[in-house]
């Protein structure tokens, strides 16, 4: 089921791909808009779970190079004088 704003849209597909798609929506019992969607879904998510894997290593990277960074990485807490 959709929930929110939605629009139609036209899409082609390779005759090959339209012929799986729809026999994979029946098999999984979901209309094609569903497969198809949670495939998207599906696809965006591990597409920004790689750009925060890049950006984690990223990081990583500054921190080790960074002597400033490797001093307040390993900061505990509040110091008090």
């Amino acid at each position: 089921m959709l929930s929110g704003s939605t629009v139609k849209t036209t899409m082609l597909f390779p005759i090959e791909i339209k012929q799986e798609v729809e026999a994979l929506a029946r098999e999984l019992k979901v209309s094609m808009t569903a497969f198809v969607l949670d495939s998207i879904k599906e696809h965006m998510q591990k597409i920004e779970a790689t750009r925060w894997e890049k950006a984690a290593a990223m990081m990583a990277a500054e921190y080790e190079s960074d002597d400033d960074l490797k001093e307040w990485s390993g900061f505990v807490g509040d110091i008090h004088d």
